[in-house]
C-alpha cells in the first residue's frame, strides 16, 4: 500500500503528471461483500492517454461486487481486494499492474493479474500498436524461455515445464504474448503475467515472463513508446 499512497511509479522517471491514489472500501456483512480497493489515477487529466488511463481504473471499479448480493453464514467473510500500483512511468509510458484476490466461498480465494498501459499522450496501447502480429511467436517463444514463478530469481527449465504446467500451456503464452492486458513494463523491459490455473494448478501459484528491453526494441514497430 506504500508504493500507491505515495502515487510514485516502482521504475521510471515520471510521467510529469500528478497522480493521487484513490481508494474505496465497503465493510462487509452476511447480504455484502468486503471490498478493499487501492488504486492510482491522474489528479487533473487532461491528455488523452491521461483520460484513458482513469477511465480504466473506473471500469475495474465498477466491476467490484459493491451491489452483489449474497446470503452467508458468516459476516465480512466473502471478500474482493484490488490493488493498482504503478510499475512504469514516463512522458511516453505508463504502465500498471492490477492485482485483484477474491474470495466467493468454497476451499480458497483466487488472484488475478491484469495491466494498464497507455501513452501519456495518445491513449491506451494495446499489442498491434507496439508490435506487428509476426512478432507474437518470438515473444511467446521467448516468454516460455523465461517463466519464473512469482517474485523467483530462478528461470523454470524446460523439464520444470512439463512436469508442473497443463499440457496446453503454449498455447496460453502464445495467446498472453499477443495481449497487453497482461504485460507490464519496467525499467528492465516487460514482465507477461500468469494468473493461478492459467498454466497449472492452482498449488503451483503465478507465473511471469520476463522479457528484456532489447529484445522489445528488436521486435517493436513503436519503440518511441517502449520503456527508455
Amino acid at each position: 500500500r506504500t508504493i500507491i499512497i505515495s502515487a510514485k511509479p516502482n521504475t521510471g522517471p515520471g510521467s510529469g503528471a500528478a497522480k493521487v491514489p484513490y481508494s474505496r472500501v465497503q465493510a462487509g456483512s452476511k447480504t455484502a461483500y468486503e471490498v478493499e480497493i487501492a488504486a492510482i489515477r491522474f489528479a487533473d487529466p487532461v491528455e488523452a492517454g491521461q483520460i484513458s488511463f482513469n477511465t480504466l481504473v473506473d471500469d475495474l471499479v465498477k466491476q467490484a461486487p459493491f451491489t452483489d448480493k449474497i446470503d452467508f453464514e458468516t459476516a465480512g467473510q466473502l471478500s474482493y481486494n484490488q490493488a493498482i500500483t504503478l510499475e512504469y512511468a514516463a512522458p511516453n509510458l505508463v504502465s500498471a499492474l492490477v492485482q485483484t484476490w477474491r474470495y466467493d466461498g468454497g476451499a480458497h480465494g483466487n488472484s488475478f493479474f491484469s495491466a494498464i498501459n497507455v501513452s501519456p499522450q495518445t491513449g491506451e496501447l494495446t499489442y498491434d500498436k507496439l508490435f506487428s502480429p509476426e512478432a507474437k511467436t518470438e515473444l511467446a517463444d521467448a516468454c516460455a524461455s523465461r517463466l519464473y514463478s512469482y517474485d523467483s530469481d530462478e528461470a523454470l527449465s524446460k523439464v520444470q515445464l512439463k512436469q508442473m504446467f497443463f499440457p496446453e500451456y503454449e498455447k496460453t503464452i502464445l495467446t498472453a504474448a499477443g495481449n497487453l492486458s497482461s504485460w507490464t513494463f519496467n525499467g528492465d523491459g516487460a514482465r507477461v503475467h500468469f494468473s493461478p490455473y492459467e498454466l497449472a494448478p492452482y498449488a503451483a501459484g503465478s507465473f511471469e515472463c520476463r522479457l528484456p528491453l532489447s529484445l522489445l526494441r528488436e521486435v517493436s514497430r513503436a519503440g518511441h513508446h517502449l520503456p527508455k
